[in-house]
C-alpha cells in the first residue's frame, strides 16, 4: 500500500520532494490532476507525493529536516 507524504499546488515543488526522497533510496511517486509541469500556466489541484507504508515514517523525516534546513519555501503539510 502507499500512503500520502506531502501535498502541495506546485508541481515543481512535489517533483524536488520525490527527488529529495529517491536520492535517499525511497521509491515516491507524484500524482494528481496537475502532476505535469506546464511552464507560464496556472496549475489546476493539488499534486502529492506518495511513498510506500513501510518508507512514510523516514520519508516524513527527510521532508522536515531538509524544511529545517531550508529558510525558503513552504514546508510539506501533513497529509
Amino acid at each position: 500500500m502507499t500512503r500520502i507524504v506531502a501535498s502541495t499546488t506546485e508541481p515543481l515543488l512535489a517533483m524536488m520532494w520525490r527527488d529529495l526522497l529517491e536520492s535517499a533510496g525511497i521509491a515516491a511517486q507524484v500524482t494528481g490532476a496537475a502532476s505535469g509541469v506546464y511552464p507560464g500556466l496556472p496549475q489546476l489541484g493539488e499534486v502529492s507525493v506518495i511513498v510506500r507504508d513501510e518508507d512514510y515514517d523516514e520519508a516524513r523525516r527527510l521532508l522536515d529536516s531538509a524544511r529545517a534546513e531550508s529558510s525558503e519555501g513552504p514546508e510539506p503539510p501533513t497529509p
